[in-house]
């Protein structure tokens, strides 16, 4: 399709909210300080597609979204055996569930329309 001015038209794409599914939340209770984002996120692509890790150096809580349920659910299985030591704690693993996971799901989806609202990452 072309413009006005014969040059090819600009299309621009329209971007929309899209939710993520329940169940792809797994929360880490009990990091070691010394663990960093780079090692969780290591650490846990055994289990499947880590889309997304939440956590800031030094503190004790982490949230790792995962593409599918499934891959959650195998990432709390694995880890309630393997017991695996990030930066000198043993850390909780367990699925984000009930008001917890609604609770992230709104505030994911509040940022998300917030930055398409202003147009994406501008």
């Amino acid at each position: 399709k072309k413009g006005r001015d014969g040059k090819p038209a600009v299309v621009e794409e329209k971007k929309e909210y899209v939710a993520y599914p329940k169940g792809v939340f797994v929360k880490l209770a009990g990091v070691g300080g010394t663990a960093t984002m780079p090692n969780i996120k290591d650490h846990y692509t055994k289990y499947g597609n880590v889309k997304f890790v939440e956590y800031k150096e030094g503190e004790t809580d982490a949230c790792i979204r995962f593409e599918t349920p499934e891959e959650a659910a195998e990432a709390v299985k694995g880890e309630e055996a393997a017991g695996t030591d990030f930066g000198g704690a043993v850390a909780v693993v367990t699925l984000l569930g009930g008001e917890e996971e609604d609770a992230k799901l709104e505030d994911i989806k509040q940022r998300q329309l917030t930055k398409i609202a202003r147009g994406g990452d501008h």
